[in-house]
């Protein structure tokens, strides 16, 4: 399993020298945790920018009250 999750998310990013995946202090802490259960590889929580927005099936992610915006302009044709 390692050996999958390091071609998967290590090998690309050093390969193209991509600025990201590395838990460094002042590099955004954008990472999942599966801790419950490898084997299902479920995952536990999800972090974006170090906060919390995933845990145990709850998404912590704020609802927005928008406008839907509606473009579409109709007028009903004469037969």
């Amino acid at each position: 399993m390692v050996d999958v999750l390091k071609i998967a998310c290590i090998n690309p990013i050093m390969h193209y020298k991509i600025p990201v995946g590395w838990l460094r202090i002042g590099n955004p802490a954008d990472f999942i945790s599966i801790t419950k259960n490898i084997k299902t590889f479920k995952i536990d929580k999800t972090y974006i920018n170090g906060k919390l927005i995933f845990s145990d099936d709850k998404s912590y992610i704020p609802l927005l009250n928008e406008n839907p915006i509606n473009n579409f302009n109709y007028r009903k044709n004469p037969l």
